[in-house]
């Protein structure tokens, strides 16, 4: 079995799962088979050695170990492998855990998810749609296999946590103005919380408790849970964009854009690691604003098969700033490739302020005030983090800087995650030099080694 990090049950459920086998008829009824059976557990989670030697004395404690007794330890083991598969044919045919002792002499029993388990295929179905990521169909979906799965499982340690890491990505992504960004973010927080009740080397569980301490800027913490995610499942949390968004905010960008360009080599056919990795140079600078664009050409392959506007926002971010860094204009180009303004009306709003420049067309200059009035109107009726960055990019596009700043301090009011990387986004360079963006920046409370470039 290829097993991965989403496999590994946690030793708090394997003892429950030992203990459901143990108390079965058919193991009740085979003393000898169940003694075996809960060493071989036992000194695996303990990581102790197992030998045959040890499993002849457990059966015969007080006689010394010949070669029948060897040959009878050897049949125990034997027939423990039939057991168990005669308990996961009838029993335990829908269990949480399988626990096998496999041929061999190393005795080291293997344990994974039944995926005959209900729980276990609604949250397999909840991990498909978050891996999709970001359209809203199937973040809904995602949410409802993992409640689900849940409501089946009320333990179920992984489940809480890919709910924790949709609930967060609410928080950074959600467009509509049913809710703000704290609730999700609480929300987070206490599934993840949960999830490391039930199993203390959840890794997912503890990268998404980095997460949300970097959002509330809270580094120290943050490195701290990202740390135990290391130790528990390395290879998955260096992959994972919410560790790079921190590696990439605390001053290592060099280290984050790596880590997602060893992604998108890895696993070619992810179309959110090329994103992710376009994402975390443009984050970088002016220096990496090239990098960057050298993905671009991904990027726009990947939109070809119709994926999310996150790509077409990107792209946008992508033609503005470097227009804004090498002192031009972007191709009026924009508009008209440009995907709907429900989630970025901000963006659509810059694309439309560079469109003008290009063209001085009243009609177009027109549009963009239309706009921005029912834009600040929205703001002033919803009171949500999203629509106040939306709003600073729209009163920056039209020089209202004073404006763009009080929109950035009511988004940081408001708990938008996204504030943790405001002294890397490359549309706020023209606000570097007044002073109560400086106060923002100094509300980061930045680890020494960060900067703004």
């Amino acid at each position: 079995m290829n097993e991965s990090a989403e496999d590994r049950p946690g030793k708090a459920e394997i003892k429950k799962q030992l203990a459901k086998i143990l108390e079965s008829t058919t193991f009740r009824n085979s003393t000898s088979q169940a003694k075996v059976l809960e060493y071989v557990v036992s000194y695996s989670l303990a990581d102790e050695e197992i030998s045959h030697q040890h499993l002849v004395t457990l059966l015969f404690p007080k006689g010394h170990v010949d070669a029948k007794r060897t040959t009878v330890g050897r049949v125990t083991t034997f027939n423990l492998r039939k057991t168990l598969s005669k308990y996961y044919a009838s029993y335990g045919n829908e269990d949480p855990l399988i626990i096998e002792v496999p041929r061999g002499r190393s005795y080291r029993p293997n344990w994974y998810y039944n995926p005959r388990w209900p729980a276990h295929k609604l949250y397999r179905q909840g991990l498909i749609h978050m891996n999709a990521f970001l359209s809203q169909a199937n973040v809904t979906s995602s949410l409802a296999y993992l409640s689900d799965a849940i409501g089946l499982e009320p333990m179920y340690a992984e489940a809480h946590a890919a709910l924790a890491e949709v609930q967060f990505r609410e928080a950074l992504y959600r467009c509509d103005e049913m809710s703000g960004s704290l609730p999700w973010v609480e929300m987070a927080e206490s599934s993840a919380r949960i999830a490391i009740e039930a199993n203390d080397e959840s890794w997912r569980a503890f990268i998404v408790l980095g997460a949300i301490h970097s959002a509330r800027f809270e580094w120290s913490e943050a490195k701290t849970a990202f740390n135990v995610a290391l130790r528990i499942a390395p290879l998955e949390t260096q992959e994972h964009f919410f560790y790079s968004a921190f590696l990439a905010a605390t001053g290592n960008l060099e280290e984050a854009s790596g880590l997602m360009e060893s992604r998108a080599r890895r696993h070619p056919e992810d179309r959110f690691a090329h994103l992710a990795s376009s994402i975390v140079r443009y984050l970088g600078g002016p220096q990496y604003l090239k990098k960057a664009g050298a993905g671009y050409g991904d990027i726009r392959l990947i939109n070809e098969y119709g994926w999310f506007p996150q790509i077409r926002a990107l792209s946008t971010c992508l033609d503005l700033t470097t227009a804004i860094a090498e002192n031009g204009h972007c191709a009026s180009r924009i508009k008209d490739e440009w995907f709907g303004e429900e989630c970025f009306p901000g963006l659509h709003i810059a694309a439309l302020a560079r469109e003008w420049e290009v063209r001085n067309d009243k009609g177009v200059w027109k549009e963009i005030l239309e706009k921005v009035e029912v834009l600040e109107s929205q703001a002033a009726s919803r009171h949500y983090a999203p629509i106040q960055l939306q709003l600073a990019l729209v009163h920056l596009a039209v020089d209202r800087l004073d404006d763009a700043i009080d929109d950035l301090e009511r988004a940081f009011d408001e708990g938008d995650p996204k504030m943790a990387w405001l002294h890397l986004w490359p549309f706020f360079s023209r606000l570097r030099g007044h002073q109560k963006f400086k106060a923002l920046i100094q509300r980061l409370n930045l680890p020494d080694g960060s900067r703004a470039w």
